[in-house]
């Protein structure tokens, strides 16, 4: 293997991603590493968006729940 230095690119508290001068993105998330192409990274960004969004309407939906957070 070549050498494999990497530039950070984002990290939050839960996952970090960096580029590999090979141009393969390393997205880790706790103990798991995915290697991946941007191709890629952005499709696992639009399900994520998009999943999120539906549990954000099944939460508004369902009777009961108080989604918080408004001023009081």
């Amino acid at each position: 293997m070549g050498d494999c230095s990497r530039t950070l690119l984002a990290e939050t508290t839960h996952c970090r991603i960096e580029r590999c001068r090979c141009g393969v993105l390393h997205l880790t998330v706790g103990p798991l590493t995915l290697r991946t192409t941007p191709e890629v990274l952005r499709s696992l960004g639009h399900a994520a968006s998009d999943a999120l969004a539906t549990l954000a309407l099944d939460a508004f939906a369902a009777p009961g729940r108080h989604l918080g957070g408004g001023a009081s």
